[in-house]
Parts: C-alpha cells; structure tokens; sequence
C-alpha cells in the first residue's frame, strides 16, 4: 500500500507510510489511528476517513511530538499542513481554532470512553482470574479434606472390630463402619495406658497431623461394670431396662495425636440388667436434616430410650433408620458409627 502526501498547494511530495509531525488531512482511503503500535498492548484509538484529520495534537505540543501513530488499510492520499502553514491559517481564519477545539474534545471523549470501556473489560478479566483462582483454591481444600476425611476413616475403621465379642448376659450390635489400638490392648493394661501408648504411636508416625478421637473400654461380664478411658471422644450413653437415662459425667478428655501429655476422662459405670450402653461417633448427633438442623443429642437419646427393649443389632438398626428418616438421605459431613451393649439379665 502508498500513503501519498501532498502539500496545500497540490504537489505530490512523497510515497511512504512514515508521517512526519505536521498535521493531515484524509483525502481518500482510511488510516487506523494506534496507542502502543507494534506490541503486545496496541490498541485502536480511532479510524479515520475521508475529510477527517489527523496529526492536529502535534500542532498543538511545543514539541510538535505526536501522543498517537497511524496505519494505512489500503492506498491513502493525505493533505499536508506544515506547524507555519497551521499559524498563518490561524491568522487568516480565527473560526478554525473553535472547529480545531470542537473537534479535539470531542475525540478526547471518545478516547476517555474507549478507555473507561477497556478498563472494565479488565476489571471484569481479572474478576473472572480472581472467581477462577477462588474455585481452584477450594477445590485443593476440598481435595485435601477429603484425603483427610478418607486417611480418619481408615484409622476408624483400623480401631474398631470386625466382628462382635461373645459375652454371656450379653449382646453386641454395631453399625459403621483395629491395629495401634487392638496391638496396645492384647498387651494388657488399663483403658488408660492402652491409649497413652496408642497415643505415642500415633505421634511418632503422625507426618500429616492427623488426631483421633476414641474411647476404649474393658466390660466386666461378672459385675456388667465397664471401664473405659475418653479420648476427646463423645461421651456414652447409658439407661435402664425401662429406658431411663443413666448420667455419665463429663469431663475434660483431648484426642490422641496431637500432644505427647494428654488429658484422659477414665470411668466404670454399671449396666443394669435390661440396660444399654451406647458408644457412638459425632456422626450422629451432626447428621443434618435439608434445612440444615442437627439431628441432635436428645433425637439419639429419645431413639435409645424407645428402643430398650430391643436386642443390641436391632437398636443400632433403628438408630441409623431414624437418622436416615430425618436427614432425608441428604448428605453427611461425617463417619457414622454406633455401638450398643445389651445387658440381656
């Protein structure tokens, strides 16, 4: 393509697509006028047409420097207007300087609002970044609870039995879903010191900070007495044979792998005859129905005291059966366990 430019006179002076700092008029043709030409930030200004000027801010600077560049699409012809062509104009025709104003505001906020355009385009650019960043950011939290979620379920299902001990006077059942603690238990011991050395196993291979929560007990057949000792775990439930609630005190108990010195609640409670002794997970009590309430300590307890008069399976059963009932199959945030101890007479 040539960009011809001519003088105020008619004579052709030039071939080329280099504009000097003099000011411009399009004959024919069309120029793109460019911010940052040539990189990765170019960014199109103004297109400019037949009539229409170009090069007038250089006229203007002391410097005669130009605050935009120009490209040809296709063969242009221009009119050439030198910066003392421009004065001597002025001197002759004042009313061009008001047009000369016109025209400059009006580019200028044509400017300011291409301007006010792009920055929102990169405002809503980098929202959009922030949004992606935000999503990806919870998926590796939501990556790394679940990979937790799944190493504490394996340490609950590696304590717990697989199948129900056989005591005479009494019947097990169990719902859930064994090795530190099945190890430190065939060793002997009080409840106690089975989870003090459970606990200094868990801290010597506890890379990832995991802790657990557990409560270990020994039941006496001969005396229905069961001795346990709480680690952070949910504290028993014990009633009757006529489904009263049995009170176990509360007290201070912190889990297992987080501190070498650990505080444990150790306790012997009685089985009457006809009672029954729940162990149970958080699971329960925070299962959630769809508007999100808790099912609750005194749901479980009301389950239990209906069910006294059942085998051990069976009120395990009941219990998961009014948990799904109020959750409405919903989702659970955590392992359900429960374990119930019948003492039969």
């Amino acid at each position: 393509m040539t960009v011809t430019i001519m003088n105020n006179r008619g004579k052709k002076l030039a071939l080329t697509v280099e504009l000097n700092s003099d000011f411009h008029i399009v004959v024919s043709g069309q120029l793109d006028v460019l911010k940052a030409i040539g990189i990765v930030d170019e960014r199109l200004i103004a297109r400019q047409g037949s009539g229409e000027m170009i090069g007038e801010m250089s006229l203007l600077n002391p410097d005669g420097l130009r605050t935009a560049s120009a490209r040809a699409h296709c063969d242009v012809c221009l009119l050439e207007l030198s910066r003392d062509g421009f004065n001597r104009l002025l001197n002759r025709y004042s009313l061009l300087a008001y047009e000369m104003v016109r025209v400059i505001s009006a580019r200028l906020k044509t400017a300011h609002d291409a301007t006010i355009h792009d920055m929102q385009l990169k405002n809503r650019e980098l929202q959009q970044a922030y949004e992606n960043l935000q999503a990806a950011q919870q998926e590796l939290v939501e990556k790394e609870w679940l990979e937790r979620e799944e190493v504490g379920h394996e340490i609950q299902m590696s304590l717990l039995p697989k199948q129900m001990s056989a005591l005479t006077g009494f019947d097990f059942g169990a719902r859930l879903a064994h090795a530190l603690l099945h190890a430190e238990a065939t060793r002997g011991g009080t409840p106690r010191e089975v989870l003090q050395s459970t606990n200094r196993h868990l801290l010597a291979m506890n890379a990832n900070e995991l802790f657990v929560t557990v409560i270990y007990g020994v039941l006496d057949g001969n005396n229905r007495e069961f001795t346990f000792a709480r680690a952070g775990h949910e504290v028993p439930l014990l009633c009757d044979g006529q489904g009263a609630p049995i009170l176990i005190e509360q007290r201070h108990a912190m889990p297992l792998g987080i501190w070498d010195d650990i505080a444990l609640d150790e306790q012997t409670v009685i089985l009457p005859p006809g009672g029954m002794l729940l162990l149970y997970t958080d699971g329960v009590t925070d299962a959630r129905n769809r508007e999100g309430a808790f099912f609750g300590i005194e749901n479980l307890r009301a389950t239990l005291r209906a069910s006294s008069a059942m085998r051990a399976q069976q009120c395990c059963d009941t219990i998961m059966q009014r948990m799904a009932d109020y959750s409405g199959g919903g989702p659970q945030d955590d392992d359900i366990t429960v374990v119930v101890v019948h003492a039969s007479g």
